[in-house]
């Protein structure tokens, strides 16, 4: 732990990142992480592990007081954090009695960040709700992961038909993650088919009608061309957020990554709503061949206004299965995700004005060309107060001529070249705006990585564990790498002084 606070004091600015979860002995686990810039001996992203803290009170004000005693116990003052990231939890991003809220009070340069990877899971459930027959293919799939993992049996029957991957349950929580449900029927929906007829035989054998009606019922919704569109789909659109997800949670990703990938996800989803439903239905075309399925979606019968008077219109025009699909489950759920994604992600507006002319060599000249760099240092001077605003400025146009054009394409790049080539004392304040910017986390995967830690070490053999002990295992485990740059030699020599029974006269 000392080597870690004596990281953060070098690095200087640093970012708190928390989430919450009980533990075997049904104890509330607050994990706090800090991220941090390294720049010597080169430019490097951290996010270490703070401890585990056991808390009482889950409100907003209960969390930031024991945050704000952890920091003062480690002498970290809380002026030099810049952001804070948490998940979209009430007790933690509420505007008004909200851990972000409270801390802003305390320091106004410590920007709230939600977590990327739950505000993308929340578009996700959004767009799931958006329509019927999405709720009701997510539940055909959990009905068929029931079926089969209810007995050894009938997994066994699964296994010999399904090879090569099987089947997962839905995720409660994560819903980015079902794209591993969907993705088993996408590819071998004719071998789940066969797994299903095997099934119905089996229970037809053993006299079980329950399994049998299940394993019937189930053939016959798989085997609907309504049901392979909507699983082409919707794996196609998970795919896609899963990816990026899965991206966010590196410690190495930045804003600019974040903003680029968000804005690439929309862009997906907008091309995808004006020619998706053409693709999708190739693709199934292909399967629904190979099965003998028919290719056809239920007519929905139109219901017929009856006239009152003369003057009135005919009846509304009928409109095609088709178009039907298209109107009650694609364009909803399509357009539910781009409303999400866009309201979800406007809380980093303000961040991106702030920062975004740093993000590329492109960026800083593109504000030259507008005739707003001035303005933009101006606004960061004093917002932060780490920099000086006309130096700034200066430095960015002596860098757009200096720097090479192969680490001009992101702050990373940039930030490393000056410490490489020792530029420090020509792009000062420079590399202090490049340090802020890389400080910003973009999810709390570090802080639900450090969970598994915590269930390995706290299991149900060892409840009682205290928090001293729990804390010290877990930055064993989980800051190996900084263990192992530790000189253990000192370690041991003052272990064996305290523990030794001899007395010294």
């Amino acid at each position: 732990m000392e080597e870690i606070v004596r990281r953060v004091h070098r690095a200087k600015y640093y970012s708190v990142i928390m989430d919450c979860t009980p533990d075997v002995s049904h104890k509330e686990q607050l994990s706090i992480v800090l991220r941090i810039v390294n720049c010597e001996p080169s430019v490097s992203i951290a996010e270490h592990f703070f401890g585990f803290l056991d808390v009482e009170d889950t409100t907003g004000k209960g969390l930031t007081e024991v945050l704000l005693d952890h920091l003062q116990k480690h002498s970290l003052s809380l002026s030099d954090c810049r952001s804070q990231s948490y998940d979209n939890g009430s007790n933690m991003m509420g505007h008004k009695q909200g851990v972000q809220a409270r801390i802003l009070q305390l320091n106004s340069k410590a920007f709230y960040i939600p977590c990327s990877s739950h505000t993308l899971n929340l578009v996700v459930a959004d767009a799931a709700k958006s329509s019927v027959l999405s709720i009701s293919s997510f539940g055909v799939l959990q009905r068929l992961y029931t079926l089969f993992s209810s007995s050894v049996q009938r997994w066994t029957v699964l296994k010999e038909h399904v090879k090569q991957l099987t089947l997962k349950p839905l995720s409660t929580t994560r819903w980015d993650a079902r794209i591993d449900s969907v993705k088993v029927v996408r590819y071998q929906l004719p071998e789940i088919l066969d797994a299903l007829s095997a099934l119905q035989t089996f229970a037809i054998e053993k006299g079980d009608s329950e399994t049998m009606s299940t394993a019937k019922s189930l053939h016959g919704e798989l085997k609907t061309w309504s049901f392979l569109l909507c699983t082409m789909t919707w794996y196609n659109v998970l795919y896609q957020i899963n990816h990026v997800s899965k991206l966010l949670q590196s410690p190495n990703v930045s804003m600019e990554t974040l903003r680029s990938e968000t804005e690439g996800v929309k862009d997906y989803l907008e091309d995808f709503r004006e020619n998706g439903i053409a693709s999708c239905q190739t693709d199934a075309k292909d399967i629904a061949e190979n099965l003998d399925m028919e290719m056809t979606l239920p007519e929905k019968r139109q219901r017929k206004k009856k006239r009152q008077s003369l003057y009135e219109g005919t009846d509304e025009t009928q409109s095609t299965p088709d178009e039907t699909f298209r109107r009650d489950f694609f364009l909803p759920m399509v357009d539910t995700a781009l409303r999400s994604l866009s309201d979800r992600f406007s809380r980093l507006k303000g961040v991106y004005d702030l920062y975004d002319f740093l993000f590329s060599k492109e960026n800083m000249k593109q504000t030259i060309k507008n005739g707003k760099l001035h303005e933009r240092c101006k606004k960061l001077e004093q917002t932060l107060h780490d920099i000086d605003a006309d130096d700034l400025a200066l430095e960015i146009n002596s860098s757009l001529y200096t720097f090479p054009d192969h680490v001009a394409t992101s702050p990373f790049d940039m930030l490393n070249y000056i410490y490489s080539e020792k530029l420090l004392d020509l792009y000062s304040n420079l590399s202090i705006a490049l340090r802020l910017l890389l400080t910003l986390p973009v999810s709390v995967a570090s802080g639900e990585r450090s969970f598994s830690a915590l269930k390995l070490i706290k299991n149900y053999m060892r409840s009682t564990m205290g928090q001293e002990r729990l804390t010290g295992l877990a930055l064993m485990s989980i800051e190996r790498d900084v263990r192992q740059s530790l000189d253990m030699e000192d370690t041991v020599i003052a272990f064996a002084e305290n523990k030794a029974r001899k007395q010294q006269f």
